[in-house]
């Protein structure tokens, strides 16, 4: 639900961009940023959906060894989501 409802507002918010401030984005930009943040964001949630169909519980500080990988992926993945939406 929170990827339909980001997507959206990034989408609305490229749309009306050029509408409030009258000026474009630059379209390499654009799409750049918009496939960093679909990748970067699948790239996020499906590592923790698939740490929950394992058995690991959500707001652990401290990660058991066996779901240590997929965590950090998570996490890397979150950063590259960060850059994606400071290209905005």
């Amino acid at each position: 639900m929170v990827g339909g409802a980001v997507m959206g507002y990034v989408g609305g918010l490229h749309f009306w961009w050029p509408k409030i401030t009258g000026r474009l984005y630059p379209e390499f930009l654009a799409r750049t940023a918009a496939i960093i943040l679909f990748v970067g964001f699948n790239l996020h949630i499906l590592p923790a959906i698939h740490l929950g169909g394992l058995g690991m519980p959500r707001r652990y500080h401290n990660y058991p060894p066996e779901f240590q990988v997929l965590n950090v992926m998570s996490t890397a993945a979150h950063r590259f989501l960060r850059l994606a939406i400071s290209c905005r």
